[in-house]
């Protein structure tokens, strides 16, 4: 929903997404969920576009994590039914851990959105996101789980 006048307030509160631009009125702002500073409507293009960058990285920082924290449980568990004991100590799995959580997300969440790419009306509506989507879909499962059989 977007709106710019006091009448629009109350959509703009009750919409899944409120959309204001720079120039509609204070009350519509405080209402929205989403202010767009100048009145250009390329840039409510690349908000969406943004977004959907966020959620892309996302879904690939939560692959990596996982992928990661499954193979290092599956060594810890078997490792310690077979030998008795665990390869790694506690400190050793709090670095790995670190290192995985910092070097993830600065070399995953950091991908931005190139709005200089021209896509087709096709590829973008194909890219749409539902509130309903999963973030970890079963082709990233399918994925995940074959890196940790690797």
């Amino acid at each position: 929903m977007s709106g710019d006048s006091v009448s629009d307030s109350t959509a703009l509160k009750m919409a899944q997404v409120g959309l204001s631009m720079g120039s509609g009125c204070t009350v519509a702002k405080e209402n929205a969920d989403l202010v767009i500073l100048d009145n250009d409507f390329l840039s409510i293009h690349h908000a969406i576009m943004w977004g959907r960058v966020i959620f892309d990285n996302v879904r690939k920082f939560m692959q990596f994590q996982l992928t990661i924290n499954i193979c290092l449980c599956l060594i810890v568990l078997i490792s310690g039914v077979t030998l008795g004991n665990s390869p790694l100590n506690v400190i050793q799995l709090l670095w790995i851990n670190l290192i995985m959580d910092t070097l993830g997300a600065i070399a995953i969440c950091t991908e931005p959105f190139q709005a200089n790419k021209t896509r087709s009306d096709a590829e973008l509506n194909s890219n749409r996101i539902s509130r309903r989507d999963k973030i970890i879909t079963a082709e990233m499962w399918r994925n995940i789980i074959g890196q940790v059989v690797y």
